[in-house]
Parts: structure tokens; sequence; C-alpha cells
């Protein structure tokens, strides 16, 4: 008796794609606007925490950061929250 594994057959393919998205959302606990100085190191943020979280097998994550770029910032940075995930 053949178990199901075994019934499973599968033509065989030169290609096989597939497509996976990383969705990502940062925002200012205090509600106010994302600085557009501070985009750039939000995106770089992101990306580190999210390639250390999938290293260790996440698959979706808390993001939280505080940016200082210029003098007008305050001196412990301005507060950023947010979450990240894989999309398929």
């Amino acid at each position: 008796m053949k178990t199901a594994k075994e019934n499973t057959t599968a033509a065989p393919t030169k290609n096989l794609e597939g497509r996976v998205m990383i969705e990502y959302k940062w925002h200012r606990p205090d509600g106010k606007p994302v600085k557009p100085s501070h985009i750039d190191a939000l995106k770089e943020s992101a990306w580190e925490k999210i390639s250390q979280m999938m290293a260790d097998g996440y698959t979706s994550g808390e993001l939280v950061d505080s940016i200082r770029m210029t003098g007008k910032d305050p001196e412990d940075g301005i507060q950023y929250r947010g979450w990240w995930a894989i999309r398929e």
C-alpha cells in the first residue's frame, strides 16, 4: 500500500517562481507625522531589525527606534514605533 506521500507526483519543471513581500510601517506615538529628515534612518533601522529577526526565524515583529538627526530634534531623539511582516 502506498502512502499519501508516495502517491503525490509532480511534473518536472524548469523554473519555480514565487514572490514574498516584506511590509513595514513606522509611526510616532505622539501622533505627529514622520519627519522627512528621519525617513532614510527609519528605512535603515527597519531593514537592520528585520534582517536580524528573520535570521532568528521570525516572520513578523515590532519596530522601535529613537531618531536624532538635527539639533532641532530633542536630545534623546524622536520616538518611533512600528511593525513588520512577511506577506506571501
